[in-house]
This record gives C-alpha cells, sequence and structure tokens, in this order.
C-alpha cells in the first residue's frame, strides 16, 4: 500500500467516536499527522493552537453542537484562509448542502480511496504558511 507521508497536519472533527478512531487509523496509516476532536470547541482550539492544519476534515451533524460543520468550517477558514475543507456525512442533504458551497464531501460510511483521495486534493491545494504569517501560537 502506497504511504503519502506529509508533515501537514488534518484536523479531524467528529462526534461518533467510532468514526474518529476509524478515519484517524486510515489517514495515520497512510502518513498524515491526525489532530482529533469531538466537538467543534476542541476543534477550534486545535486551530488556534497547530500550525501544522492544512485540512479540515469535519462531520457536518455532530449531536448536540450548538454549530454544525459547514459552521464550523466558516469560522476555520476566517481565522486561517489557507486551510482546505472536507465535510462529511451520512445525509444527501448535507451532500446536496456541501456541493453548493463548493466542498468536497465524504458520503458516510466511506472506504479508504475515497477518504485518501478527498485529504490528497485538500492538501495539494491547500497553502503552506509559517506559524508566523498564521499567527498561531506554539503548542509545546
Amino acid at each position: 500500500m502506497p504511504s503519502y507521508a506529509s508533515p501537514d497536519s488534518v484536523l479531524l472533527v467528529d462526534d461518533e467516536m467510532a468514526i474518529r478512531e476509524l478515519a484517524g487509523m486510515l489517514l495515520r496509516k497512510h502518513g498524515y499527522r491526525t489532530l482529533l476532536a469531538r466537538n467543534a470547541a476542541e476543534a477550534l482550539q486545535i486551530s488556534r493552537t497547530e500550525a501544522s492544519v492544512r485540512v479540515l476534515l469535519t462531520d457536518v451533524q455532530m449531536g448536540q453542537e450548538s454549530i454544525d460543520g459547514f459552521e464550523l468550517a466558516e469560522l476555520i477558514k476566517a481565522e486561517r484562509p489557507g486551510v482546505s475543507i472536507v465535510v462529511m456525512s451520512g445525509s444527501v442533504e448535507s451532500r446536496m448542502l456541501a456541493e453548493t458551497r463548493g466542498l468536497p464531501f465524504l458520503q458516510k460510511p466511506f472506504v479508504s480511496d475515497t477518504l485518501m483521495h478527498l485529504i490528497r486534493d485538500a492538501l495539494s491545494s491547500a497553502p503552506a504558511y509559517s506559524n508566523r504569517e498564521l499567527g498561531v501560537a506554539h503548542s509545546k
């Protein structure tokens, strides 16, 4: 199996632990540094402290969250315009909303090849930024 090692990070947000862990495992298996968040608040905190985040992979519907994945994507893009977005859901309605917003969409359940293709495409379109350019604090 080919490896697509990258020093950049994928911020993965899903309220379902099984999905978070499975997608995280697949991404790590292909060489991607993966940061996991259970909800929008955790994702925003990680995005604000981890300069290596270049892709946000977020579920659209996150349980009892006050904001959905689309709103989270808008917040992160407002703070970090260089971060690429991929949204995922099992909902046909979410797919249609993603298409109208021009966002790449990962249909749940998904297969590894589809996930990797979307992440590679997202990384290829995300510019590299330094900590100074981002204004992101060092996390360690």
